[in-house]
């Protein structure tokens, strides 16, 4: 699942060619490496079908105009399927204990508010590993639950990324590159807010 930034703040007009732009790059770095894929987009969300997601997102994670990327389990949009899974997820960490948190969001999902999805993935969680704590403030693991009405993701370990802008979407600019660290951190940061450099 790869989440984006501040293309919300853009027209809708706008909005959609810089999703494309986004699109176009993604599909491009995946293609290099020979990575099969298939999109599915959502509000805010562009999901990634592939068969070896670990790979696609640490490929997706170094994109600019991408804030995060988070291998997911997709699940149903009921309390016991969502539970189940963030069970299976966070058996590897808390088997043995330790402080967690439960993250989570709505949309769409009527009759429970992002608090109570909370609170019951939780419970599950420490009715299956009694020695762990919920610690909301400075927890070591954290599991994320996102509720919708076309399905749920469960995922862990959100893969930070660069931010910014798509690339190519501000024009072409030249880059003048020299020994020192200057230049190339000036065209990285020139790249972040989309534009297509030259050297």
């Amino acid at each position: 699942m790869v989440r984006y930034g501040e293309l919300f703040l853009k027209s809708e007009p706008v909005k959609r060619q810089f999703i494309q732009n986004l699109l176009r790059n993604i599909g491009r770095a995946l293609e290099s490496e020979g990575l099969a894929h298939r999109f599915e987009l959502h509000r805010g969300r562009i999901l990634i079908h592939g068969d070896d997601p670990h790979k696609i997102a640490d490929m997706v994670s170094r994109i600019f105009g991408i804030v995060d990327v988070s291998v997911c389990t997709l699940t149903e949009s009921t309390l016991p399927a969502v539970s189940l899974v963030a069970v299976e997820m966070a058996a590897p960490r808390l088997s043995d204990g330790g402080r967690f948190a439960v993250r989570a969001r709505r949309q769409g999902v009527e009759g429970i508010t992002s608090q109570e999805i909370g609170a019951q993935v939780g419970s599950a969680i420490l009715d299956s590993f009694p020695e762990a704590t919920v610690d909301l403030t400075r927890p070591e693991y954290e599991i994320f639950v996102e509720m919708r009405e076309y399905g749920s993701f469960v995922y862990d370990c959100p893969i930070p990324a660069p931010g910014g802008l798509p690339w190519g979407t501000q024009g072409r600019a030249l880059s003048l590159l020299s020994a020192g660290i200057d230049s190339p951190v000036a065209t990285w940061l020139m790249m972040k807010r989309g534009c297509e450099m030259a050297s």
